[in-house]
């Protein structure tokens, strides 16, 4: 069994030890750096007020585009207050895929003491917590 004492041995089969392996490459100080970045950023948003009416720009890339939201009040928005004592208004959302130019209009209402914009038809929110913003799929805690 000449075969194994020599692949056991440090010959060129043996990536363990020793000699420029896959372990000692990983491990290098030029490989190193690379592990310890953090994600690329995936979405974001702005959240602005003009004339204490929202205006709201957002953008979100994943594997089926790049998708831009832009978000502003119609013409007779007022704030509304609910039963629970929140207050909302309801914004026009424009949502454009940029990687194919298509846009879908829809509602939207804006949590005005949270700063959030809830997208009840397709499920998505946007929000500016987190670091510059998020634009996504709303997951609901379950209580």
């Amino acid at each position: 069994m000449a075969y194994n004492n020599y692949n056991n041995s440090g010959g060129y089969g043996n990536y363990n030890r020793g000699g420029y392996g896959y372990n000692n490459y990983r491990n290098s100080g030029y490989s190193r750096g690379y592990g310890n970045r953090q994600p690329r950023k995936r979405s974001g948003a702005k959240i602005k007020m003009m004339d204490g009416n929202p205006v709201i720009s957002a953008w979100r890339k994943n594997k089926s585009g790049f998708y831009s939201l832009y978000a502003r009040p119609y013409k007779g928005t007022k704030d509304r207050s609910s039963k629970n004592g929140k207050n909302w208004m309801n914004l026009f959302v424009t949502i454009t895929n940029r990687t194919t130019m298509q846009t879908h209009n829809c509602s939207g209402l804006f949590d005005v003491d949270r700063r959030r914009l809830y997208i009840k038809d397709l499920n998505m929110i946007v929000t500016e917590g987190g670091q510059g913003g998020y634009f996504g799929t709303h997951i609901r805690r379950r209580r």
